[in-house]
């Protein structure tokens, strides 16, 4: 006898929401990369983040590049959705 197990409802398969909330400005890598951290956390054992940017008007590049430089990198990027973001942070995002 075969058993087969799906797993496609499985609550690691549905996508966690990161929250950014760190207010209207991102501004400094150290702040960056406690976020990243906890990011690089989930994303190891989640199918897929969503990164919500809702609230945060602007940033520097830095702190971006920060957050996320390591997962364009490494290619974890590719797990990640962007959520929020407004039209400074898309731009930033894109020069990263």
């Amino acid at each position: 006898m075969e058993v087969t197990i799906n797993m496609t409802n499985s609550i690691l398969e549905k996508p966690i929401i990161f929250k950014i909330d760190c207010g209207a400005f991102g501004g400094n890598r150290h702040t960056a990369s406690i976020i990243r951290h906890d990011i690089e956390k989930l994303i190891y054992g989640s199918v897929e983040i969503i990164i919500d940017f809702s609230g945060m008007e602007n940033s520097t590049q830095g702190f971006i590049d920060e957050l996320l430089g390591r997962l364009f990198a490494t290619g974890d990027i590719g797990r990640v959705q962007f959520y929020g973001c407004s039209e400074n942070i898309k731009e930033i995002i894109r020069f990263v």
